[in-house]
């Protein structure tokens, strides 16, 4: 199975109520611009951890992945703020949980 690609939703004015979709157990991916913000809300009853890998090299080195621990219960926003550390093939973030199971993902476009 592949990641699956989350649509951005646009919060206007008027506000959004965005709709959530389960997290892929293969792995999410997203279009890394800046005012792009992932939320993962945790519905299940442990802690996820989601990680974002790093395709960068930094003098030769590889950076290393961010991960994010959302606690059970919680919904958390993450920026990646369109930060080039982040970019894969293709201008997307990649986006990796552990456990997915329960967990479910949305990425709203932001506007500043």
């Amino acid at each position: 199975m592949a990641r699956t690609p989350i649509t951005p939703q646009r919060v206007t004015s008027a506000g959004l109520a965005p709709a959530a979709e389960p997290a892929n157990v293969d792995g999410n991916s997203m279009p890394l611009s800046p005012g792009h913000v992932l939320l993962v809300d945790n519905g299940s009853a442990a802690a996820v951890t989601v990680t974002i890998p790093t395709p960068a090299k930094f003098d030769g080195l590889d950076v290393a992945e961010r991960t994010i621990n959302v606690p059970a219960g919680e919904a958390w926003h993450i920026n990646l703020g369109g930060q080039p550390v982040y970019r894969q093939p293709g201008g997307v973030a990649h986006i990796d949980y552990s456990p997915a199971p329960d967990a479910t993902v949305t990425v709203a476009v932001l506007q500043v």
